[in-house]
């Protein structure tokens, strides 16, 4: 291995690692669920940015696999597993595209998630029955929050860029 793949595996594995003990220590309250997993996103955005290629996958997936093994409550989990982990991969994908196509994908990869994401509950979890009515409510203020979440993620990414890669000295680090 070269010099800068172990730096880079060894940032992924740290990045992997804070993700899920950031998840894990979120599940113990179970009404941050979302948040937890929102924030652990964060370390996938890092290694989009700095590590690129492979890595950023590495990092999502070792995360979501740590915290579903590790954590009591998994709902924290599930959410980062179903798109939140992934959401920043994603989006760093999309930049190029054009902005209505993007937020087109934007839309349908997260209302599919939501789905998926509802069913994983209900058979692993093992949540009610709910009426179409309120997955219909449930589905249109999850949009709401996800608008929300790609604009203070967009945000960070330009907080990150400017201000906190600095002080992080990992531009040049590879």
């Amino acid at each position: 291995m070269k010099k800068f793949e172990i730096r880079k595996f060894a940032l992924a594995s740290l990045l992997a690692s804070v993700a899920a003990v950031i998840i894990i220590i979120g599940g113990f309250f179970e009404i941050l669920d979302l948040t937890v997993s929102a924030i652990a996103s964060f370390a996938v955005v890092i290694a989009v940015i700095e590590l690129k290629g492979k890595y950023p996958y590495f990092v999502y997936l070792t995360a979501a696999i740590l915290s579903m093994i590790l954590m009591p409550m998994r709902s924290a989990s599930i959410y980062f597993l179903c798109f939140l982990g992934f959401y920043p991969i994603l989006k760093a994908a999309l930049v190029k595209l054009n902005r209505i196509l993007a937020w087109v994908v934007k839309f349908s990869a997260f209302n599919t998630c939501c789905i998926a994401t509802f069913f994983i509950f209900k058979s692993v979890l093992g949540v009610a029955d709910i009426s179409e009515k309120w997955i219909v409510v449930m589905l249109l203020a999850s949009n709401v929050f996800f608008v929300a979440y790609d604009y203070a993620l967009s945000g960070i990414i330009a907080l990150y860029i400017v201000k906190l890669r600095k002080i992080l000295k990992l531009k040049n680090l590879f």
